[in-house]
């Protein structure tokens, strides 16, 4: 079976892969005494790729009216966007000293996959 990501990864010489800390959203989650929610999260390393998205990617993000920093990753393994319908969290990544939240998966192939992330805020200390 031909992996069409390693092949892709030729671009590495244009955009290099960075590491980063990613984040998959278990479902469960912790309620303070205030009655607010905190995800749950498995964490891994790995390495990414951050792309700008294409014109026609950041038309498919418009009716989201996301007023932040968008970018474009690949990496290996299948991930997540946040789920309305089924009130369940997206996953995240940690690179660039900022947390970046899914808000649309763009591909997913069986071994990896392409998603659009937004900036969130400053990476927590850990």
């Amino acid at each position: 079976m031909v992996n069409l990501r390693r092949m892709a990864l030729a671009t590495e010489a244009v955009t290099p892969s960075i590491p980063g800390t990613l984040l998959k959203n278990t479902g469960a989650y912790t309620t303070s005494a205030s009655g607010h929610r905190t995800p749950a999260w498995t964490s891994s390393s790995g390495r990414v790729q951050v792309q700008a998205l294409s014109g026609k990617e950041r038309e498919q993000l418009e009716g989201l009216n996301i007023n932040s920093v968008v970018r474009k990753v690949y990496m290996d393994g299948t991930w997540t966007a946040e789920q309305r319908q089924s009130v369940s969290g997206g996953d995240s990544f940690l690179f660039g000293g900022f947390r970046w939240d899914v808000v649309q998966v763009i591909e997913q192939w069986a071994d990896w996959a392409a998603v659009a992330v937004v900036q969130v805020r400053p990476e927590p200390k850990v």
